[in-house]
């Protein structure tokens, strides 16, 4: 008789969710600095090469902002494309160009890649872009390692591994 209880519940778990949601889209929607985009999918990249991309960092404030520094969610695979700007003016859409190293991400990634921007008075922004994509490795072994053990001088062993490239993928 107390199923109620249970319905009550669940009825102020999806509206608790449904509130959070609008908010953070709303907050991201009006807040006066920004990325644009939010998120960049850079597709499927191959193994080993450099990818570039532009993000624009957006000051609607009336006051010129500093830029003091950018953090990565995964450190070593961002690089900077050019000199970064020191301040971003007021009304306006600044680009930033960058690169992303591929060689150690894994196979589906994605990092977030967050600018840390202050005004005269000390406020302080951190706009969010998120990059997301797939690595594309040229040629996969499995296993990757054989252990033959104990091998007695003289004797013949043999194990067998399949190796696949994916030309279906591949790049010129």
């Amino acid at each position: 008789m107390r199923w109620h209880y249970g319905l009550v519940a669940l009825l102020g778990l999806a509206i608790g969710w449904g509130s959070v949601n609008a908010v953070r889209y709303l907050v991201s929607a009006v807040s006066p600095v920004k990325v644009e985009p939010s998120s960049v999918s850079l597709g499927k990249v191959v193994e080993g090469e450099d990818v570039s991309f532009t993000v624009y960092i957006v000051n609607n404030t009336a006051q010129t902002l500093r830029l003091t520094r950018f953090n990565v969610s995964t450190c070593g695979f961002l690089f900077e494309q050019g000199k970064l700007p020191e301040t971003i003016p007021l009304q306006s859409k600044v680009p930033l160009n960058f690169g992303l190293r591929t060689e150690n991400l894994p196979d589906q990634f994605q990092e977030r890649l967050t600018f840390v921007l202050i005004d005269s008075p000390g406020t302080t922004f951190a706009p969010t872009v998120t990059l997301i994509g797939k690595v594309l490795r040229e040629i996969s072994v499995n296993p990757a390692f054989i252990d033959f053990g104990t091998v007695i001088l003289g004797s013949n062993y043999s194990d067998s591994i399949t190796a696949k490239f994916d030309w279906t993928n591949f790049r010129n």
